[in-house]
């Protein structure tokens, strides 16, 4: 080889000495020392960053480091994340968000496109939902939450603040809500729902599951239950409900509607009704009872308190009344 020639380093060196040929990235931090850029076990960048500013996605993101956001965030198109993600700002999703790790925002949220979360989520401030969210990790609001999409809940849910359900809501996992909750939707229970505040139903329910109240109950709309229902309020009923499982209520009960029993039904309180209801299982009453509408019981009826009857009420079941 001629003087002056370049020497290309051969199988030799590269086999022994590859780690020193490689090619490096570095960048510098805020303090301007000098970092090497790091990959996570797949070789993927991990991004570690601070953005103070809007953000808006319209392409394809993926979080396996951390990434803190000071402003508004707008994802139109796909973001997962496995790492941590803090937001301190409004956030807009109406295209496609995947969380398996943590996400934590402190701002309102609106969803008219799709979310799943199997990993944890914690928002302080409003969430509306029009599109479609899967649960089956965790969720935490501290604000209102307004569903007019649906919602699918295998994992946990708490909400802190009044909820509104005009879109279909499933829960086979469990729910706790500090606040009213109103529906005009559909939602299933067949997991636990534990509602601190009142409750209006104009819309459909059913439950298999377990749903425990602490606040008074209103249905203009349909509910059946096959599973339990512990209730501590008063009831009001001027739409439907049919009990195949059990239902106790601690409180004033007041029927206008229609109401049948094939399960267990106590109530410990007045009971008034002017609709029709019909006991094909067992109902307790501890408290008077007022009949001016129209009662059928094949089952057992037990009443501890006066009775009065001014409408119809016929029994080919047992009845038993202690004053």
């Amino acid at each position: 080889m001629q003087k002056g020639e370049n020497k290309l380093p051969n199988y030799k060196v590269f086999q022994d000495f590859a780690d020193a040929l490689r090619t490096k990235i570095f960048g510098v931090d805020s303090n301007n020392n000098t970092r090497p850029i790091r990959t996570d076990s797949s070789g993927r960048l991990e991004v570690q960053s601070t953005i103070s500013g809007p953000v808006e996605v319209s392409g394809v993101v993926g979080v396996s480091g951390s990434v803190a956001v000071s402003g508004p965030v707008e994802v139109s198109g796909v973001v997962g994340v496995s790492g941590s993600v803090a937001i301190s700002g409004p956030v807009e999703v109406s295209g496609v968000v995947g969380v398996s790790g943590s996400v934590a925002v402190s701002g309102p949220v609106e969803v008219s496109g799709v979310v799943g979360v199997s990993g944890s989520v914690a928002i302080s401030g409003p969430v509306e939902v029009s599109g479609v969210v899967g649960v089956s990790g965790s969720v935490a609001v501290s604000g209102p939450v307004e569903v007019s999409g649906v919602v699918g809940i295998s994992g946990s849910v708490a909400v802190s603040g009044p909820v509104e359900v005009s879109g279909v809501v499933g829960v086979s996992g469990s729910v706790a809500v500090s606040g009213p909750v109103e529906v005009s939707g559909v939602v299933g229970v067949s997991g636990s729902v534990a509602v601190s505040g009142p409750v209006e139903v104009s819309g459909v329910v059913g439950i298999s599951g377990s749903v425990a109240v602490s606040g008074p109950v209103e249905v203009s709309g349909v509910v059946g239950v096959s599973g339990s229902v512990a209730i501590s309020g008063p009831v009001e009923v001027s739409g439907v409900v049919g009990v195949s499982g059990s239902v106790a209520i601690s409180g004033p009960v007041e029927v206008s509607g229609v109401v049948g029993v094939s399960g267990s039904v106590a109530v410990s309180g007045p009971v008034e009704v002017s609709g029709v209801v019909g006991v094909s299982g067992s109902v307790a009453v501890s408290g008077p009872v007022e009949v001016s509408g129209v009662v059928g019981v094949s089952g057992s009826v037990a009443i501890s308190g006066p009775v009065e009857v001014s409408g119809v009420v016929g029994v080919s079941g047992t009845s038993q009344r202690t004053s």
